[in-house]
């Protein structure tokens, strides 16, 4: 298992049948794993993080509290911050953002 950068450009194994598929998964946010054998391409796992358990009712207490923009700020890849986003309703999000301490 590696990267696609890696087994197309290091390896010489090209995914290009594939594209399509990964460009899709990769627009619903989810990380992508790429895996080789015999010098072919076998098969690509997507992963996506789960959603805590209690962030559809955060998301709805801001709301009735007020709230009238949301906005998420992730260290998160673009892509996933976006998926995440739409899933819970909120207007905007900005990822790969490093300068705040994300611990609960």
């Amino acid at each position: 298992m590696r990267t696609m950068h890696y087994l197309e450009d290091d390896a010489h194994i090209s995914f290009a049948d594939a594209r399509t598929t990964v460009r899709g998964l990769q627009e619903q946010g989810k990380s992508l794993l790429y895996v080789a054998a015999d010098e072919r391409p076998i098969a690509v796992f997507a992963l996506r993080d789960r959603l805590r358990l209690e962030s559809a009712s955060t998301v709805a207490q801001l709301r009735a509290s007020g709230g009238k923009r949301l906005v998420m700020i992730t260290g998160d890849r673009q892509a996933p911050a976006l998926a995440f986003a739409e899933t819970l309703g909120i207007d905007a999000a900005r990822s790969e953002s490093v300068d705040f301490d994300a611990t609960p």
